[in-house]
């Protein structure tokens, strides 16, 4: 009778703890501070196990963002509403708001590393920033865009071009939350308030009339 072959094990569950631990750190510290060194003592490995899985610091933060992007959108597609069950409109905008809100409140760790990309800190490749927008951006902005398509559908919505409107409704939803450009904070609203004032501006803009 043959042997059967023993299971390696050990390995994912390191891996796991590695990219656990990056996130994180560069989520704490942001990419150019994060040294090796700190992953590994977060992750309570050593740099070697850390170079056995990643050649490099920029492609353990690829793959950090990239999962946890996965993991973002998981989240956020859970929490959205069913198009078809929830039909009065401004209860479906309503929470389809609450949850875009709640997937950037959930997730700190994920946003400081996309806060770093967005400042300009960490120059990616664009194979890179592609895997990370399948990942994680696109599949969030193609459910928003089912959901308003439904709408579209039945008439509660005008008939634009549904990926226009989302990222629309999207902006309102952020609006309150930008720094202006001229050093004006962020304005101190509760989610509520943002997430009613982005569904009447909404409606009142896409709404059938």
């Amino acid at each position: 009778m043959a042997e059967t072959p023993r299971r390696v094990t050990g390995r994912p569950d390191k891996r796991s703890q590695v990219v656990a631990a990056a996130q994180r750190v560069f989520g704490r510290m942001g990419y150019a501070q994060a040294g090796m060194d700190l992953v590994a003592a977060e992750a309570s490995v050593s740099t070697r196990t850390i170079y056995k899985h990643f050649a490099t610091k920029e492609e353990l933060f690829a793959t950090v963002l990239e999962e946890s992007a996965t993991m973002v959108a998981d989240d956020f597609i859970r929490e959205l509403p069913d198009a078809e069950a929830t039909a009065e409109p401004q209860a479906l905008l309503t929470s389809v708001g609450h949850a875009y809100l709640r997937h950037l409140d959930d997730h700190p760790g994920h946003f400081a590393m996309v806060q770093q990309i967005r400042a300009g800190a960490l120059e990616l490749p664009d194979s890179v920033i592609q895997r990370w927008h399948h990942a994680g951006p696109d599949r969030i902005l193609n459910d928003v865009i089912r959901v308003l398509s439904a709408m579209i559908d039945r008439g509660q919505l005008r008939a634009e071009p549904p990926r226009l409107i989302a990222l629309h409704f999207v902006a309102l939803i952020l609006a309150p939350r930008a720094v202006h450009p001229y050093g004006s904070a962020p304005l101190a609203i509760s989610a509520d308030e943002t997430v009613d004032s982005a569904v009447s501006t909404l409606l009142r803009g896409y709404g059938e009339r």
